[in-house]
């Protein structure tokens, strides 16, 4: 099968509808100014006199928003629409950017991480879930894989762009003005492009009396831990559950420590910084719409997700041990090939198995899980740097990596949407 039906393809399934071109077309923008800025955050906060552990305090507290506003915002989504909240979740990601710049305490530093995070996690559930709305089952894998993709190119080029700008002269402060800026054009263009695609039905009926209108939203909280219990209380459910905590517990490691092992541990120069990081990133994009054709054209998920894994684990552990910069670069950039040869898949695996009315409150709940991840895990990782080493974050991380495989392979059961009954 060539290349160009294979982009055929693709071109067919953007073309069905506006929102993915636009969430494409926005998401770029926004993740411009955000890649020039991210890999600098955490040696702009060492820089500040911020030790290993006060990092993790900063990075820790930043996930406590998202553990109870995810699944609500996820709920919402189903029921009122999910425009309105991306719209609102770039426009405060923004605004809040350059505060990092007005504060020097670990408090101060913590309530802006704290803030900008729950932004920029609240949008996710409906996010994702507005992407499962026009994903059609036929090629799903590939259209994830495609657009992120894309995204994850945009991400790669800003790196270095980053990195460039610093050997021109501009200062790391600079970079916080300049990643609001691209999240402030982002959110003009999904406010005028973007399209609703929950519908509102308005019934006559449903206009309560004040006394009704008062016991309404306890009727709206017991229909979310109903649909909570209905994800949890099945064996796959329960295992997407288990495998977001796990595997976002290993990706917290990343973005703050791959910065710090190129600058604490090999003394590499800041402008490099990105440029490094980037290098993932572009495996990382390459691979992702040929693992997300694989599994659309097997027709088998788990076993892309675990050749994915595994190669993530082999070359997370191989990193941790890189003698020198020029091997720790060959192996984080490795790490891209599996991480692009699952990540789509599992992303359809997800969609593929949810029910689509609960796409929305699923990812809100996965949002709430991943958050709890991102509480514990930074922690975590800033003793083990400040006591041991940097070293041991990543080996640790492969723990964590093997933990949310073996939960995908066993408990996860491919083909059957949860809350539907085998056929007999």
């Amino acid at each position: 099968m060539s290349v160009m039906t294979e982009l055929k393809k693709v071109w067919k399934l953007l073309s069905e509808s506006t929102n993915i071109p636009v969430l494409i077309t926005a998401s770029s923008i926004g993740t411009i100014g955000v890649g020039f800025l991210l890999p600098y955050l955490p040696i702009y906060l060492v820089g500040k006199g911020i030790n290993f552990v006060q990092l993790g305090y900063i990075i820790s507290i930043a996930g406590i928003g998202s553990i109870v506003l995810k699944p609500l915002i996820g709920y919402i989504s189903d029921r009122f629409g999910r425009k309105l909240i991306i719209v609102v979740s770039f426009f405060l990601q923004g605004l809040l950017t350059p505060l990092y710049l007005f504060f020097n305490s670990v408090t101060g530093l913590a309530a802006v991480q704290l803030s900008r995070n729950t932004a920029s996690e609240a949008s996710q559930p409906a996010l994702s879930a507005m992407i499962g709305d026009v994903a059609p089952k036929e090629g799903r894998a590939t259209l994830f894989g495609f657009y992120s993709a894309i995204g994850s190119i945009v991400y790669a080029a800003s790196l270095f762009g980053g990195g460039i700008l610093l050997a021109w002269g501009l200062k790391i402060e600079h970079l916080f003005y300049i990643a609001s800026g691209g999240l402030l054009v982002a959110t003009a263009v999904l406010a005028f492009f973007l399209k609703e695609t929950v519908k509102k039905e308005k019934k006559p009926e449903e206009i309560p009396s004040p006394e009704i209108r008062l016991e309404k939203p306890v009727g709206r909280l017991k229909k979310f831990a109903t649909a909570f219990k209905t994800i949890a209380a099945e064996k796959s459910g329960l295992g997407l559950l288990l495998y977001t905590f796990f595997f976002m517990s290993a990706l917290a490691v990343y973005v703050f420590y791959i910065p710090l092992f190129v600058t604490e541990v090999f003394h590499g120069a800041e402008e490099f910084v990105g440029p490094i990081t980037a290098i993932s990133w572009i495996t990382f994009a390459i691979v992702q719409p040929f693992g997300g054709w694989l599994s659309d054209t097997l027709g088998k998920r788990k076993i892309l997700i675990g050749v994915g894994l595994t190669l993530i684990i082999i070359f997370n552990t191989l990193m941790a041990m890189s003698p020198n910069l020029a091997l720790m670069v060959v192996f984080w950039a490795l790490i891209g090939v599996g991480d692009g040869m699952f990540r789509p898949v599992m992303s359809a695996l997800i969609v593929d198995i949810v029910p689509q009315k609960r796409l929305g409150t699923f990812f809100g709940t996965v949002g709430s899980v991943r958050g709890v991840a991102n509480v514990l895990a930074p922690l975590m990782y800033g003793f083990i740097a400040q006591f041991f080493s940097i070293r041991w974050t990543f080996q640790i991380t492969s723990i964590f990596f093997i933990l949310a495989m073996l939960t995908v392979l066993i408990l996860i059961k491919e083909g059957r949407v949860i809350g539907e009954k085998p056929d007999p």
